[in-house]
């Protein structure tokens, strides 16, 4: 998959567009492209720094951009991977044409194969990526659940400041403005 993605860096606009089958004016062509060269970029720096790994038991993928690389750890130094998806990759960027998720998808389904264990944030997209690639995807909630201690505590009064942290990509569509 790796070759795959040089091969489309290196190629024309138009015969990128053709490989992908849309037409070669479609604006999202671009934006394909970065993130191609994004998780080469991510792949590299991973895998210079992977050199120092010693008496690792296994490695944590954290989301698609770090498979690549975690699965090269895996077969070189025989280190079992722990796949732990925070969304569905496919549609994390909301402005995605429908050939950038089937791209995607594809390539995460040929990935998550070999994890020896994956995981995501809830109940129903661990169904949903169970289904998707056909490999079972375990949860643990990456939020407080109602009905939880901490669900239950007292609410503040209105007026109060409300702090909270932000993990995660800054992007269109992820609601960061009502936070």
């Amino acid at each position: 998959d790796i070759e795959g993605i040089r091969e489309m860096l290196s190629i024309s606009r138009s015969a990128l567009s053709e490989k992908m089958g849309i037409p070669p004016t479609d604006d999202r062509l671009e934006h394909f492209r970065w993130y191609m060269q994004y998780l080469l970029d991510t792949t590299a720096t991973i895998m210079f720094e992977a050199n120092t790994i010693k008496g690792a038991g296994g490695i944590i993928a954290t989301d698609l951009d770090t498979m690549p690389a975690a699965l090269l750890i895996k077969a070189t130094k025989n280190i079992p991977i722990f796949y732990d998806a925070h969304e569905y990759w496919p549609e994390a960027d909301v402005n995605s044409s429908p050939w950038e998720i089937s791209y995607w998808e594809g390539l995460e389904s040929r990935l998550v194969h070999h994890a020896d264990y994956c995981q995501t944030v809830s109940p129903g997209l661990a169904r949903l990526m169970s289904k998707q690639y056909g490999t079972t995807f375990n949860y643990v909630p990456n939020c407080e659940l109602p009905g939880h201690a901490l669900a239950d505590r007292p609410k503040k009064a209105s007026g109060d400041t409300c702090k909270f942290l932000f993990l995660g990509g800054f992007a269109p569509g992820r609601g960061i403005d009502l936070l």
